[in-house]
Order: C-alpha cells, then structure tokens, then sequence
C-alpha cells in the first residue's frame, strides 16, 4: 500500500485515491451532460458541431489516451486480478509457440490460482480466446498492456459504425460521446479483463449486421458472421 492511497470504507473495498479523483471527474462530465439534457434541449447539435472525421479521432483518441492513463495512475501497469495474472501468463506461453511449460523444482512457491500443475507441466485453466490476443501484444510491443485499450477503442470505433449504419450520424456520435464518458468502460479496458476481447468481437459482428441490412442478397459479412 502507498502512502498516498486511502481507503474507503464500502465493504472491502479499497480504492486509491487516483481512481477516486477519476470516478469524480467522469461523474462530475456526465452531470453537466445531463444537466444540459433539460427539457427542450437538444443534444444534437452539440455533437454534429463538428466534421465526423475530427470528432471521431478526437473521442477515440480521448479513448486509448484515457485507458492508458487509467491504467498506468490506478493500476499501475499492474494486472489486479489472479485471472488477469493466469491470463498474462497464458498470453506469453502462446507468444513463445508453446502451450505449457515446465514447472520449476519447487511448485509449491508459485502457485497462482487458475495455474494448473500437471505432470510437470504449468498451464492456465482458462480457454486462449482472450490470451491469443494479449499475445499479439507480446509478440508486436513485448508486453499486453496496450492490447485491451486498442481493442476497446477499436469496439467504440465499430460501434459507432453500426449506430451509423442502423440509425443515424447523430445517434452514432451520442453513442461514442457515451462511451468515452463511462467509468465503467474506460476502467474494464483499462485492465486485464477478457471481457474486452469479447466485446471487441461483439461489436465487429454487431457492424457487420448493420451491413448486411443494407444488402439484400448474400455477402461476405453473412459469411464473416458465420
């Protein structure tokens, strides 16, 4: 613990006084949002102020940028779960062509939940969907920190494509102003979470949906879909 962390009592929780300070300057944004949300207020013009090419490098940038400051001023650079520790160890398994590893003499002093030991081999109990992509990371940076924030502002992005697709420009930008906006995303791609993966895969699919409306006959997204 460091001398500039406090804890809060909720539970057993324990928060750090940077993602405090975050939570309140995330809540303290969606409150002047809301507030302007009055009646006879209309957000659109708001968010169509400004071309589409430069609001949405600007929200996306804000993404990744915010994901990374999260993760290095909260987390640490640190993964903060057992599971994100397995995953990471998966990850980097995968980046050096193996899928288990000899276990040391002495097992007994690096046993981490979800790490199997199994004949003499260690291997992490979880499926590689999610440690393919930290290993992707591993192989291109020689580290996964940067993974889950490309894939979650890569999610926004195709996100914003569907709602585009789907409804309307308007929509689409209020959407990705949302997502910048949560607390509860910026933190989820901020850490280790395999949940990212998943929701990056979602939102390709959901994109892909949005342009097999505009077509009526067979196409590559049904097939990419499939």
């Amino acid at each position: 613990m460091h001398e500039a962390d406090v804890f809060y009592s909720s539970g057993n929780i324990y928060l750090p006084q940077q993602e405090v300070i975050l939570c309140l300057v995330a809540v303290v944004s969606l409150t002047i949002l809301a507030s302007r949300a009055a009646p006879g207020f209309d957000i659109a013009p708001t968010v169509t102020r400004y071309s589409a090419r430069s609001y949405v490098r600007t929200l996306l940038a804000f993404i990744f940028i915010g994901s990374q400051l999260i993760s290095w001023l909260v987390f640490e650079h640190y993964p903060r779960d057992v599971d994100h520790i397995a995953r990471i160890f998966q990850a980097k398994m995968f980046a050096i062509g193996q899928l288990t590893v000899d276990s040391p003499p002495l097992q007994d002093f690096f046993s981490v939940f979800a790490v199997i030991t199994h004949e003499g081999q260690v291997f992490s109990k979880y499926a590689p969907g999610a440690a393919l992509f930290f290993a992707i990371g591993e192989l291109l940076f020689g580290t996964s920190l940067v993974i889950n924030s490309i894939l979650g502002t890569l999610s926004a992005l195709f996100a914003y494509l569907a709602f585009r697709n789907l409804f309307n420009e308007e929509t689409a930008r209020v959407v990705l102003l949302f997502a910048a906006l949560s607390p509860f995303f910026m933190f989820m791609i901020a850490s280790f979470h395999s949940h990212v993966p998943a929701l990056f895969l979602f939102s390709c699919i959901l994109y892909l949906i949005s342009r097999v409306r505009e077509s009526d006959s067979m196409s590559w997204e049904l097939y990419t879909i499939g």
